[in-house]
């Protein structure tokens, strides 16, 4: 029962908690771009979380503070967990578009380069709908659609592309 403990308990109290702060912030005055990595990496480590434990707490984990906390926050079902990571890929793209006044300073993995998010944010989206598309009726299409242009995904051909952080 203890083994997966640290990284329960590191999940939700550690970098999950900063990306949650980046978006509950008033998008008016941000950075859209820092907005969009924070939907992009929070939909990738959300994703890789629910593989690894199944229903997980995700629409109430993070809406407790000192003032009003939550105890035992509901375990959410990975099917929706996954439509919601996927929508937020989505939001993730449309911050994308924006112009942002404001670089990634400090983007150890792609170096501003908002042509490669917006590829891993798809990449992201293209790997929740084939881990879904079997309680997903629309999910083929979606694959398709992403599928159809190589340049909106993450290919095997570019590996400057790849989510690697090169030190």
């Amino acid at each position: 029962n203890n083994s997966y403990n640290g990284t329960w308990n590191s999940f939700y109290t550690g970098g999950m908690k900063d990306l949650q702060a980046i978006l509950d912030r008033t998008a008016s005055g941000q950075s859209p771009h820092f907005r969009g990595a924070a939907f992009t990496l929070k939909a990738y480590f959300f994703g890789q979380f629910v593989d690894l434990f199944g229903d997980v707490p995700f629409s109430e984990a993070f809406g407790a503070d000192a003032g009003s906390p939550i105890f035992e926050p509901k375990f959410d079902k990975d099917k929706e967990i996954y439509a919601k990571l996927i929508a937020m890929t989505d939001s993730a793209t449309a911050e994308f578009a924006k112009t942002s006044p404001i670089a990634l300073k400090g983007d150890i993995y792609y170096a501003n380069n908002i042509t490669k998010w917006k590829k891993f944010a798809n990449s992201i989206k293209l790997s929740l709908l084939v881990r879904s598309r079997k309680v997903d009726a629309t999910a083929d299409a979606k694959i398709a659609a992403i599928l159809a242009s190589s340049a909106n995904y993450i290919s095997a051909t570019n590996g400057s592309e790849d989510f690697l952080f090169k030190y």
